[in-house]
C-alpha cells in the first residue's frame, strides 16, 4: 500500500500494523472534518489512524468476509 502527501508527485510505501501488501486493495477513509483521523478496512481486519496514516491501531480482526462496516464518528 502506498500514500501521496503532495498530490501524487512522489509515493511512499505505507504499512497497517506489520503488513503493507494485501490481496485486496485496502478500503480507507478520512472523518470529514479531521485530515489526520483515517479508518482502513483490510483482509477482514479494521484499522485506525490519528495521525494521517503515519501509524495504525488495529481496531477489530475476523470480521465476516461479507460484512457490511460503517464507520462513524462523533
Amino acid at each position: 500500500m502506498f500514500r501521496s502527501i503532495n498530490a501524487g508527485l512522489s509515493w511512499e510505501r505505507m504499512a497497517l500494523g506489520r503488513r503493507d501488501e494485501f490481496a485486496r486493495a485496502p478500503l480507507i477513509t478520512r472523518v470529514w472534518d479531521s485530515e489526520d483521523t483515517l479508518f482502513a478496512l483490510a483482509d477482514r481486519t479494521a484499522w485506525g489512524s490519528h495521525d494521517g496514516g503515519a501509524s495504525w491501531i488495529e481496531l477489530a480482526s475476523d470480521l465476516p468476509s461479507r460484512a457490511t462496516v460503517l464507520v462513524g464518528a462523533l
